[in-house]
């Protein structure tokens, strides 16, 4: 059977790996809104809430506060989504 990813399921594959990179990271949730200038309630919605719709600017934002390249993100839920 085929399974069809959409791209608010690859949406949220991506704020998955964006909260397992903040949890490795030791970086608090009340750190990296600083760091990002997102409002703490609007960061933890975006990376925990399915269909949060994390925004292209946070997600930069977010990816540049944990020092890694939001390219690797991507393909790593990519992989995580199929």
């Amino acid at each position: 059977m085929y399974h069809m990813v959409t791209p608010q399921h690859r949406a949220d594959q991506l704020a998955a790996c964006m909260r397992v990179a903040v949890e490795e990271s030791g970086i608090s949730r009340r750190e990296l809104a600083l760091r990002t200038g997102i409002p703490l309630v609007t960061l933890q919605r975006r990376l925990t809430t399915p269909g949060g719709k994390l925004q292209a600017a946070e997600a930069f934002a977010i990816a540049d506060a944990l020092a890694t390249p939001l390219s690797g993100l991507v393909a790593l839920a990519e992989t995580s989504a199929t």
